[in-house]
């Protein structure tokens, strides 16, 4: 399934990844099952942390916008390694102990 992406980033995800850089996480592509399932076992089957982020319709071209299916399968993958998860966990007062 190919899935018609706009080719300029919208505002909003380039500010959810900024948000995301700063707690570690590096944006990795644009995948929908079941490539989402292997995906996620191979990064933690290398010790890293595995974010799957909803699209978002101001990321899909025009004549996909109004496509609930397609937003409701893909998926924006996001990694981390385990000891940068450590690091900005520690450092996050909702998250630590």
């Amino acid at each position: 399934m190919s899935l018609p992406l706009i080719d300029v980033v919208p505002e909003s995800r380039r500010r959810r990844d900024e948000e995301l850089e700063q707690a570690g996480w590096l944006r990795r592509f644009t995948a929908s099952p079941p490539r989402l399932i292997e995906i996620r076992e191979l990064y933690e089957s290398l010790g890293h942390e595995v974010l799957l982020d909803p699209l978002t319709p101001g990321e899909l071209a025009a004549e996909c916008e109004g496509c609930i299916l397609a937003l409701s399968v893909f998926r924006v993958v996001y990694t981390r390694a385990a000891d940068v998860a450590a690091t900005h966990d520690s450092n996050d007062p909702e998250r630590a102990g």
